[in-house]
C-alpha cells in the first residue's frame, strides 16, 4: 500500500498549535473565574503563558530557517545561472543535456559538438 504525503509539518505549524492552546488556556480562567480556586486559575494562566512563549519561539525559529533556505537557494541559482568574468556561462551545456544516442545506436558520424565562445573583444566565435 502506497501512501502519499500531501504536505509537511514545519515548526511554524507546531508553533501555531502551541499559540492556539496558550490562548485557550489564557481564556479559560475568564470563564471559570469565581467557580474554581485561585490556585487552579493561576496554573492555567501560567501554563498558557508558557505555551505562548514556546509557540512564538517556534514561529521565530521557522522564520530563521526559512531565511537561511532562501539564501542558500539564491546562492545556488546565482552559481548555476550566473556568468563568469569573461561573460560565458559558468556551467557547461553538456551537463544539462541528456544522452541523445538511440537504443543500440552510436554517435558515429555526428562530428564534434560546436560551441560558441566569446573572445575578449566581444566577438563570438564558432
Amino acid at each position: 500500500m502506497h501512501t502519499q504525503v500531501i504536505g509537511t509539518v514545519t515548526t511554524f505549524h507546531i508553533g501555531s498549535v502551541f499559540c492556539f492552546v496558550g490562548v485557550l488556556l489564557l481564556l479559560a480562567p475568564l470563564l471559570l473565574y469565581g467557580k474554581q480556586p485561585q490556585r487552579e486559575i493561576a496554573e492555567l494562566i501560567g501554563t498558557g503563558i508558557i505555551c505562548l512563549i514556546i509557540g512564538l519561539f517556534l514561529i521565530c525559529l521557522n522564520r530563521v530557517y526559512g531565511n537561511r533556505e532562501e539564501q542558500d537557494l539564491e546562492a545556488y541559482v546565482r552559481e548555476r545561472l550566473g556568468r563568469s568574468e569573461s561573460g560565458g556561462m559558468v556551467y557547461r551545456a553538456e551537463e544539462e543535456e541528456p544522452n541523445t544516442t538511440r537504443k543500440g545506436g552510436s554517435d558515429k558520424g555526428r562530428g564534434p559538438r560546436q560551441t560558441q565562445q566569446q573572445d575578449p573583444d566581444g566577438i563570438e566565435q564558432v
